[in-house]
């Protein structure tokens, strides 16, 4: 059953991979071409763990997309 959810610890390997693949897929196309090596997937994953935002994913087993709050953005 879908839910939405705080992130857990656990979360953190698929929210990684989401948002290097969904990043790649928005954004690869409008930067320069030397900015794509410098976004890797551990790159995401010292932004997750850097960052002062709110998590919270929809899983249905293990996460599907997830979102993260900071004040009033989304």
């Amino acid at each position: 059953m879908l839910e939405i959810r705080p992130v857990r610890e656990a979360d953190q390997p698929a929210i990684e991979r989401l948002w290097h693949e969904g990043w790649h897929d928005a954004h690869a196309h409008l930067v320069p071409t030397e900015i794509l090596a410098y976004r890797t997937p551990a790159h995401f994953s010292l932004w997750l763990k850097q960052s002062s935002d709110a998590f919270h994913v929809a899983a249905d087993d293990e996460p599907l997309g997830f979102v993260s709050i900071n004040g009033a953005e989304l």
